[in-house]
C-alpha cells in the first residue's frame, strides 16, 4: 500500500511540475532564462539586438545535423530580414578547421556564421548551453552529441528548445512573437 502511495504522490508532483513550468503557447520546447548568455553576445556588434538560432555540430555528420542546418537555411529563406542571424558551432576539433567552415558557409547567405570548436565564442557557448559530445570508438568520423536548435531572443535573456527533430517552420517563425 505504501508504494502505491509513494507512486501516487510522484506522478502528482511531476504533473504539477509540468503543468507550471511548461510555457502553455510553446509545447514543442522550452522557454529558458538565461543571463549569461547576455555577456558572451556583450561585444558581439553583428549579433546586437537580433534574434539568434544556434546549432551545435559537426560538418561530417549524417544524423541530424544536416536536418537541423537545413532546417535554420528554410527559416532564413522564409524570414529575409537581418533581425535573425544564425549560428553554427562545430563541436569537431580535428576536422572542422575555420578554412572548412568558412568553405561550407559559402552555401549560406551573410546571417550565417560558422565558428570552430576552438574560438571563443564557441568554448563559451558550448559551456553555457551544457553542450554534450564524444566521439564514436567504433567509427572515427561519428561523434554523439546534444542536437537541439536553440533560439535567443534578442536580449539574449531567454531562449527556446527545439528537438532535433522539430520541423514545423511556421510555428518556429511566429515563436519570435513569444519573446
Amino acid at each position: 500500500m505504501t508504494k502505491k502511495i509513494f507512486i501516487f504522490l510522484v506522478s502528482v508532483i511531476v504533473f504539477i511540475v509540468l503543468f507550471f513550468y511548461l510555457d502553455k503557447n510553446n509545447t514543442y520546447g522550452f522557454l529558458v532564462n538565461n543571463s549569461e548568455l547576455e555577456s558572451i553576445f556583450k561585444n558581439q556588434n553583428e549579433f546586437n539586438k537580433k534574434f539568434l538560432f544556434i546549432y551545435f555540430g559537426y560538418l561530417k555528420c549524417k544524423t541530424f545535423c544536416p536536418s537541423s542546418i537545413g532546417l535554420m537555411k528554410q527559416v532564413s529563406d522564409k524570414i529575409k530580414s537581418d533581425e535573425i542571424k544564425f549560428i553554427f558551432v562545430s563541436i569537431d576539433k580535428e576536422n572542422d578547421s575555420k578554412e572548412k567552415l568558412d568553405e561550407y558557409k559559402k552555401n549560406f547567405d551573410k546571417r550565417f556564421y560558422f565558428y570552430s570548436s576552438e574560438e571563443l565564442i564557441s568554448i563559451k557557448l558550448i559551456k553555457t548551453f551544457k553542450i554534450q559530445f564524444s566521439k564514436n570508438l567504433f567509427e572515427k568520423d561519428l561523434s554523439h552529441h546534444s542536437s537541439n536548435l536553440f533560439f535567443l531572443n534578442k536580449d539574449k535573456t531567454k531562449y527556446l528548445i527545439y528537438p532535433s527533430n522539430y520541423t514545423e517552420i511556421s510555428k518556429i517563425i511566429n515563436d519570435k512573437n513569444l519573446f
